[in-house]
């Protein structure tokens, strides 16, 4: 279960990126 949060935070690095464009 320690995998889903990595995974959110990496989503979240790329949703700030895509929304930064």
């Amino acid at each position: 279960s320690s995998a889903n949060p990595q995974i959110t935070r990496k989503r979240h690095k790329i949703n700030s990126f895509v929304g930064l464009m």
